[in-house]
């Protein structure tokens, strides 16, 4: 860590740009003056000295000391050299952290919070108004009140004097909200698991049931699976649709799920133009899981030009699966 050093102070006089960046980083408040910080909140200040040093260690963040606030451990983090998307110029960015230890996994911290960059000259203040989650598994804020290296390292600005920056922070609300989660674990399969191939041979396509027809069930991966085809597209479109669907004779408890590789592909009997579609890797579950579905949602729709692909009205269609996980919920 850089030579820098926290300390604590109450109110502070102060320049009041109220830019705050919710969660959602869009700007809030108006610009405006202050004189203070209002009767009964206390801000965390951090003096930095040697700043040009850490603008020398380049990209980096830099923690200060926890400090207490509102019955929490916050600290602040620094960056004097980070980046701003579409901005080629580097900006020193601030954030408030919350001390991991200092929250119970199962609340979240709702918070409303201010950044201050100190005017050494003027004995005044720029703030960013925050409102922000925290929570064990992500303790950091979400925002960043940032401001161009160029920016403070004007003379006339009076944020950088004699090398020494001072920034800070203040919580100003808390709440406090607890949150029942559910955990998933997925355990992916380090060795290359071999694929299981499905071809469908669909004899009078042009006479198959209405709104679908579904293919003789298969083994692939250690579970049982069917093919669903909709000729006419299903509820959502007009076009024809193709599923792969775990039937209900593989044993899959209602808190597990398997991850699958799958590709689909329709035939062109008459060239070498087959319609094939290669999924990302999904997972599917139970079926109570998926409002009685139970489908992978690895779907390729073609427009009506299935005629191309049809020899004398069959049809040839090839499921490829490869099972390479298996998840758990609780």
């Amino acid at each position: 860590m850089t030579a820098a050093m926290a300390e604590r102070s109450g109110a502070e006089a102060g320049f009041r740009a109220g830019l705050g960046r919710g969660c959602d980083g869009e700007r809030r408040g108006v610009v405006g003056r202050s004189t203070g910080c209002r009767s009964g909140e206390k801000a965390f200040k951090w003096r930095i000295d040697g700043f040009s040093s850490l603008i020398n260690l380049g990209n980096e963040w830099t923690n200060s000391s926890s400090f207490d606030a509102k019955g929490l451990k916050w600290y602040i983090r620094v960056n004097p050299m980070d980046t701003k998307s579409g901005d080629t110029k580097r900006h020193v960015s601030l954030k408030l952290e919350l001390v991991r230890s200092s929250v119970q996994p199962n609340i979240v911290i709702e918070a409303v919070f201010k950044l201050l960059i100190y005017d050494q000259l003027r004995r005044k203040h720029v703030e960013n108004i925050v409102t922000d989650h925290f929570h064990s598994t992500s303790t950091a804020s979400g925002s960043l009140f940032m401001i161009p290296l160029d920016t403070l390292k004007e003379s006339s600005a009076g944020f950088l004097i004699n090398d020494s920056c001072i920034f800070g922070a203040e919580v100003v609300k808390v709440r406090k909200v607890r949150q029942d989660t559910v955990s998933e674990t997925l355990f992916v399969q380090k060795s290359k698991n071999a694929s299981h191939v499905f071809s469908w041979e669909i004899e009078k396509f042009t006479e198959l049931q209405k709104p679908y027809s579904t293919s003789k069930v298969f083994a692939a991966g250690g579970y049982n699976w069917y093919l669903k085809l909709h000729p006419e597209g299903d509820e959502a479109t007009n076009y024809l649709s193709l599923y792969a669907t775990l039937d209900k004779s593989s044993t899959l408890s209602p808190d597990s799920g398997v991850l699958v590789k799958l590709s689909l592909c329709i035939k062109d009997q008459n060239n070498d133009n087959h319609k094939r579609h290669t999924g990302s890797a999904n997972s599917i579950y139970h079926e109570v899981h998926q409002l009685g579905m139970g489908e992978i949602h690895i779907t390729r729709r073609f427009q009506r030009s299935i005629q191309r692909v049809l020899l004398k009205n069959k049809c040839t269609i090839e499921a490829s699966f490869t099972v390479i996980g298996l998840s758990n919920r609780k």
